[in-house]
């Protein structure tokens, strides 16, 4: 079993895989905190992008990490390009999960969801 298995094994985790976001060029996401007990979280499966934490430094994600944040704290994922203003991608529905998209290609590629039942805490866990 790895790591992370075990981690959710003995949190008793339960979760859901909201969307796919694939993302070309500069942007900006804006994440709004969310309610006690919900953990947003990011997988990176391709290419790279930071998070910015509220009075916390920003972080670079790359293919293989997970980013999840146990107290649902706001977020700004951003390409590695220079700070842009949020951006609005467009929602591609029909397929399994809904597609965000920016651009026309795929140089950042997450899959993104929300698990229940934690805690809310101030923690930060990243796997990579």
């Amino acid at each position: 079993m790895h790591a992370i298995d075990t981690l959710i094994t003995l949190a008793d985790v339960r979760g859901r895989l909201d969307l796919r976001c694939q993302f070309q060029g500069d942007w900006a996401l804006d994440h709004e905190a969310e309610a006690d007990g919900v953990a947003p979280y990011h997988i990176v499966l391709a290419g790279h992008c930071q998070v910015e934490l509220p009075d916390g430094p920003r972080l670079k994600l790359v293919a293989g990490d997970i980013l999840v944040l146990p107290g649902g704290i706001p977020h700004v994922l951003v390409s590695p390009g220079p700070r842009v203003p949020a951006s609005t991608p467009r929602a591609e529905t029909g397929g399994l999960l809904t597609v965000h998209r920016l651009g026309e290609g795929a140089e950042s590629d997450l899959l993104c969801g929300r698990s229940g039942d934690i805690p809310a805490r101030e923690i930060l866990f990243g796997f990579h």
